[in-house]
């Protein structure tokens, strides 16, 4: 393989993963209510169960997120 064309699909792999992201970090933060990217990482890495948001964030948008991702994902390896 070409050297541009190695380039070209490590760029194009990078840009996907930054969209996919942000569009998963973007459907945790943001719905019924939102919430701010502080309330979202104190949620994810510092969790003690104590606010709605975390107990929100933790139990429900993240797993969708991931879901969501892993369906895509599989539906991209099914050709679909």
């Amino acid at each position: 393989m070409k050297l541009r064309t190695v380039r070209l699909k490590t760029s194009g792999a990078a840009a996907c993963l930054a969209l996919l992201l942000l569009a998963m970090g973007s459907s945790v933060l943001l719905g019924a209510a939102n919430y701010e990217l502080q309330e979202g990482w104190a949620a994810i890495f510092h969790y003690d169960g104590t606010t709605q948001a975390e107990i929100i964030i933790r139990t429900t948008r993240v797993p969708r997120a991931l879901m969501a991702a892993a369906v895509g994902a599989s539906l991209a390896v099914a050709g679909l």
